[in-house]
């Protein structure tokens, strides 16, 4: 939806014009949150890859994660402070059940292991350490 309207909608102004199941999802997150404010913005690059045989693997790679808790306005850019190192990327692996056999052993064979990591918390716990200049446990 364009900006504008995805804003009305979510200040509650006005609902959009098409009706989805992400709009009806939406409408009853607002109903229990409403009002809601943007705290922080968080951009990354993706890349989304898809299983042909299997359609519930999936595969996601991040890349550029930054972000910033001012000028929060999507207009403004996507500038702001970096969450991974330069060159790191942040893989994400969903799959429907178990993983497949011979993804499991390309992983193990690349010694590639499983890590918790929230890109918001990472960059909450950034924010903390912006203004405590103390340390922060790992998200």
């Amino acid at each position: 939806m364009p900006y504008q309207q995805a804003i009305n909608f979510l200040s509650g102004q006005r609902k959009p014009d098409v009706q989805s199941q992400i709009t009806r999802e939406l409408e009853c997150f607002l109903r229990l949150y409403h009002p809601l404010m943007p705290a922080m913005f968080i951009y990354y690059n993706r890349v989304s890859l898809r299983g042909i045989r299997d359609e519930q693997l999936r595969i996601t790679f991040d890349a550029a994660l930054r972000w910033r808790a001012t000028e929060l306005d999507l207009r403004k850019g996507t500038y702001g402070t970096a969450l991974l190192a330069p060159g790191q990327v942040l893989m994400e692996i969903k799959a429907a059940g178990a993983m497949p056999l011979w993804l499991a052993q390309a992983l193990a064979e690349l010694h590639i292991y499983p890590h918790s990591f929230s890109k918001y918390g990472q960059a909450y716990c950034a924010l903390q350490q912006k203004i405590r200049k103390g340390g922060c446990a790992s998200a």
